[in-house]
């Protein structure tokens, strides 16, 4: 029976509010990282990029390892991997290379697990946890944003790094209180013999290669707007710091909306609206951003884009656990999903800089409608390959 005083949502809002704080942190004050530690601008670049190919190229192998060692397990070593990075890349510039690698692995096994464990904890909850975790995400994303400049000024670089690992610490601690004292819903993996097999089975199933793709335009535009929105804001005539805070502003919306979005799945009436309904908010977006680019219309555009990228990733997680015939797939299709949905994410902000090199920022932006109307009609095709009924 389930404590009370510590319930399952709780500990996943505290176990995913550490899937992006320790990128996040960092962003703000990398040039005062980097003057300390005498960077050359390749590792400050590198330190970017790091997570996002961890993301992409170790998904896959985590999901059969996740498998393998259990949700307890897997989710420990994970937020351990997060503390041990964030309290030691400080000291020198190897150490922060490698802590920001662990930081990579670590998040890349959250990114992967947090849906398989919820369907293993909390089947019945999928949704709204789902929702729940995403929210969560979205909420420590902005937050963090806007609190390690001035932490880095009051405190110092290194403390303010190293503040990131309070939520793992607590995290941790919640985690392993709530599985010490309460079982799973569901049983947890089958034999290691089982994962090649099931492996086959679900690259045989053509919804996950669609969800693979759904997964991965949503992640270009997401990545294309995180990197270059407050530039587009900026060339629009506005200051550097209205570009910040406008961007801000972006990434706050899309929090109570995270957490409703994924209540979009229960039927496929609602489903096949929502859809239309996104691809209309990323058209909005971007076009107000090129016919109408003054206060009014970035302010709409910021909430048409934060509601569109917020709703999209929250539904793409929430399609994972929802496409799993069984506990088994559950871990592998999000393996999968994400590693395609990285590797994709990663030409965003490059493609996006490309257009804008050679044609300007309205091309750019015409390229995220064209990239969300093709995420759109993949969209409403996965919809003809869910069971409805199911939920």
């Amino acid at each position: 029976m389930e404590k009370k005083y510590l319930n399952f949502g709780l500990v996943i809002f505290l176990v995913a509010a550490n899937m992006r704080i320790s990128i996040i942190m960092l962003s703000p004050i990398l040039t005062k990282v980097a003057a300390a530690l005498n960077l050359s601008s390749a590792v400050m670049g590198s330190l970017t990029s790091i997570p996002l190919l961890c993301f992409a190229l170790l998904s896959i192998f985590v999901a059969p390892l996740g498998n393998i060692l259990g949700s307890k397990r897997s989710l420990n070593l994970a937020l351990g991997l997060i503390i041990v990075a964030n309290l030691f890349r400080v000291y020198s510039p190897t150490l922060l290379i490698l802590g920001t690698l662990l930081c990579g692995i670590g998040i890349t096994f959250l990114n992967v697990l947090i849906p398989a464990a919820i369907l293993e904890w909390k089947p019945k909850e999928a949704l709204k946890l789902n929702g729940l975790y995403t929210a969560s995400n979205s909420f420590f994303c902005a937050l963090t944003g806007g609190v390690a400049s001035p932490l880095a000024q009051m405190l110092g670089w290194k403390l303010t790094l190293q503040l990131s690992a309070i939520p793992a610490v607590l995290a941790m601690i919640l985690w392993n209180l709530y599985v010490t004292k309460n079982q799973p819903s569901q049983s947890e993996p089958g034999p290691k013999s089982s994962q090649l097999q099931n492996f086959v089975l679900v690259l045989k199933r053509p919804e996950i290669w669609l969800l693979a793709l759904y997964m991965g335009l949503q992640s270009v535009a997401f990545y294309a707007l995180t990197t270059w929105l407050p530039t587009v804001i900026s060339a629009a005539g506005f200051s550097a710091n209205q570009a910040g805070l406008l961007f801000a502003f972006f990434q706050i919306v899309g929090f109570p909306v995270s957490y409703i979005a994924a209540s979009f799945l229960k039927s496929k009436q609602r489903y096949y609206g929502v859809t239309v309904a996104l691809i209309f908010c990323f058209t909005l977006g971007s076009l107000l951003l090129v016919y109408l680019p003054n206060f009014v219309g970035v302010v709409l555009a910021c909430i048409a884009l934060g509601f569109g990228v917020a709703c999209t990733f929250t539904i793409s997680m929430s399609l994972i656990s929802i496409l799993s015939k069984e506990r088994n797939e559950t871990n592998l299709i999000s393996g999968m999903v994400q590693t395609i949905g990285y590797l994709l994410a990663s030409l965003g902000p490059t493609l996006f800089g490309y257009f804008k090199t050679n044609a300007g920022w309205n091309h750019s932006l015409w390229f995220l409608t064209i990239t969300m109307l093709i995420w759109g009609l993949i969209g409403l095709i996965l919809g003809r390959f869910i069971n409805w009924q199911k939920h």
